[in-house]
């Protein structure tokens, strides 16, 4: 099973949800911290959802692991933890 889509949604300017869909047909949605839902939604869009992307959902300290390296340069606190924080919050094995 592999990622093939992740889609990042802001309901009321406040909530922030990320959907993952598999090439399965079996998708999860999780919620993301409202710390600030236009920033998370940003750096899941433009960041972290590209890095997830063909990886097997199974696979989470990968995904983590790249998640927090390879975008290093946004910072190692605030924001982009709490994007990722979704992608295992709801992890179902």
């Amino acid at each position: 099973m592999k990622v093939t889509k992740v889609e990042s949604i802001v309901l009321l300017g406040r909530y922030h949800l990320v959907r993952v869909f598999t090439d399965e047909g079996i998708d999860g949605v999780g919620e993301v911290s409202p710390m600030n839902a236009a920033v998370t939604h940003s750096l899941v869009e433009n960041a972290l959802s590209r890095l997830v992307v063909g990886e097997s959902p199974f696979d989470v300290e990968r995904i983590w692991h790249k998640m927090f390296h390879r975008p290093y340069k946004l910072g190692p606190m605030g924001a982009q933890l709490e994007a990722m924080a979704d992608f295992f919050s709801r992890q179902k094995r």
